[in-house]
This record gives C-alpha cells, structure tokens and sequence, in this order.
C-alpha cells in the first residue's frame, strides 16, 4: 500500500531536489575550488536534505536558496525562478 505524501513533503522534495542539481555544479565547478571556501548547508526541517547554502570566502558570503516551483497539490507552476542567489561583503551594507 502506497503512503500518503502530504503537500509539505511535496515541495520540501522539490526544493531538496532542485538544490541537489545545483549543488553538485558548484561541487565540480572548477571556480570554486578553492581552499579558502567555507560552505554550510541548511536543511529542510521537513525532509532533513539540504536546500540551501551559505559560501564563504574571506569576507565574502553568497547565499543559494531553493524556493517550490510548483503548487504541491494542483501541479501549477507558482514560481517560474525557483532559485535565489545573494551576495555581499561582510560588514558592508551598501
């Protein structure tokens, strides 16, 4: 018998999902090979699988966020840009 999958489990899998695909381009990017690089995922309280980023490198921080693209329940596509990226110097709010 097949389990129940409620809609919070739905999108906390399409978030982990799509930041899983970029995670692994920014794992074999060769720009960020750097030893220097501090990276801390942050988890979906839901499923546990990471579905963002914060990147470290010296004092500058970018942040990689996964939104749901889709409506867990009708399938409609609520958010076309499903990914958000931010950047900025440590200590420098201008």
């Amino acid at each position: 018998m097949a389990k129940d999958i409620s809609p919070a489990e739905i999108a906390a899998n399409q978030k982990c999902d799509l930041f899983a695909l970029i995670f692994q381009e920014i794992e074999h990017n060769p720009l960020l090979l750097n030893e220097n690089l501090e990276m801390v995922l942050e988890d979906n309280p839901v499923s546990n699988k990471p579905e963002a980023t914060l990147v470290k490198v010296g004092l500058f921080r970018a942040s990689i966020r996964t939104y749901v693209a889709k409506h867990p329940v009708s399938g409609e596509v609520i958010n076309n840009l499903p990914i958000m990226v931010s950047s900025w110097r440590e200590n420098s709010f201008h």
